[in-house]
């Protein structure tokens, strides 16, 4: 949907002009980073904290899409708006600088009135690691997406 589009204005043949939301299925989308992509499968639970406060809700990954993300649809999410997914604005595009993949999730039990197009943090709970690994495998994979292998 075009946010610069007024009323009176000619729209072309296929223009998106709005979006029916059904507020009994809830569908969130996280984008989550390649580190965390083995502890992402379907079926899994995670936490939504939603950044206007509230209660934490439950949530179930649905899908998990097979390629990374080159841009990003939610702008709420992007570090230009103060969000966590680090990305260059080209020409109005959100590109994302890192590799991320987009992960489809409903919530378990969404309360009544939740606001749609609400942003948040999706915590997982995964086993303990190390963060030396962690710097080792990002250095690793800085290493060969920069060198073209």
């Amino acid at each position: 949907m075009d946010p610069e589009r007024r009323e009176g204005q000619a729209v072309g043949r296929d223009a998106v002009l709005g979006r029916i939301a059904d507020p009994d299925r809830v569908r969130l989308v996280a984008y989550a980073s390649e580190e965390d992509l083995p502890s992402m499968g379907p079926g899994r639970a995670v936490r939504f904290h939603p950044s206007s406060g509230g209660p934490t809700l439950g949530a179930i990954v649905e899908a998990v899409r097979p390629s990374r993300v080159e841009v990003l649809a939610h702008r709420a999410v992007a570090s230009v708006a103060g969000g966590d997914v680090l990305v260059e604005d080209r020409l109005g595009r959100l590109v994302a600088m890192e590799t991320r993949y987009e992960v489809e999730l409903s919530l378990a039990h969404p309360p009544p009135g939740l606001p749609l197009g609400q942003s948040g943090r999706v915590v997982l709970e995964s086993e303990p690691r190390s963060l030396l690994t962690d710097v080792l495998r990002r250095a690793r994979n800085v290493l060969l997406r920069e060198s073209d292998f």
